[in-house]
C-alpha cells in the first residue's frame, strides 16, 4: 500500500462517518411527522456539508503523487475530520423538543464555526504543498483561488452571529454554488 492510499483511506473512513451521519439525519426527516419535521435550512445545510465531503475526497487525488509525511498526512485529515464533526452537529435529531426553526439556529453557531475551521485547515493544507496547487489552479487565478477561501471563512464566521434566516439562505446558496462551479470547471475529468 502506497503512502497515498494509506491517507486516502483514513480520509476515505471518516468521510463514510460523516455521510452516515448526515444520511441519518436525512432519515429521521423523513420518519418525522409533518409538526417534527426540520426547518428546511438545516436540511440544506447538511446537503451543502454533504457535497463538500464528497467533493475533498475527490479534490485529495490531486495530491496522489506528492512525498507524504505525517504533517502532510495530519493537513490532510484534520479538514474531514472537522467535515465529520459539522455533520454531527449539523444532522437532524430523532427527538426535538425546539421549533424547527430555533433547533436549526441553536446549532447554526458552533456549525459555521467549524465550516470556517474546516477553510482554514483546507487552505492551510493547500499552502502547505503551493507547487501541486499551482499544476491544478493557473497561477493568474491563484490569488482569486485563495481570495474565494478568505472570504469562505469571513462569511462562515459572520453566520455563525447571524439570525437572519435570509442571510443564511444566502450565503449556503453561494457555497453551494462555487463548491458546484469549482467542482465542474477544475474537477470533471477523472483522475488518471
Amino acid at each position: 500500500m502506497s503512502q497515498f492510499e494509506f491517507v486516502l483511506v483514513v480520509v476515505a473512513i471518516v468521510a463514510g462517518f460523516s455521510i452516515s451521519t448526515t444520511l441519518a439525519g436525512w432519515g429521521r426527516h423523513l420518519l418525522s411527522t409533518p409538526e417534527e419535521r426540520p426547518s428546511s435550512l438545516q436540511y440544506f445545510a447538511s446537503l451543502v456539508l454533504l457535497f463538500q465531503t464528497i467533493r475533498y475526497v475527490w479534490v485529495l487525488w490531486d495530491f496522489r503523487a506528492m512525498d507524504w509525511l505525517f504533517s502532510s498526512f495530519f493537513l490532510a485529515l484534520l479538514p474531514m475530520l472537522v467535515i465529520a464533526l459539522s455533520a454531527h452537529v449539523i444532522s437532524i435529531p430523532g427527538d426535538r423538543a425546539q421549533a424547527p426553526l430555533e433547533l436549526y439556529f441553536s446549532r447554526a453557531r458552533l456549525f459555521f464555526t467549524l465550516q470556517a475551521l474546516v477553510l482554514a485547515t483546507w487552505t492551510a493544507f493547500d499552502l502547505s504543498h503551493l507547487s501541486l496547487i499551482r499544476e491544478t489552479v493557473s497561477e493568474r487565478f491563484l490569488p482569486g483561488f485563495f481570495a474565494i477561501r478568505a472570504t469562505g471563512i469571513v462569511a462562515f464566521l459572520w453566520l455563525a452571529y447571524s439570525r437572519r434566516t435570509s442571510h443564511h439562505w444566502i450565503v449556503l446558496s453561494a457555497v453551494f454554488g462555487t463548491l458546484s462551479y469549482f467542482s465542474l470547471t477544475m474537477l470533471t475529468a477523472l483522475p488518471s
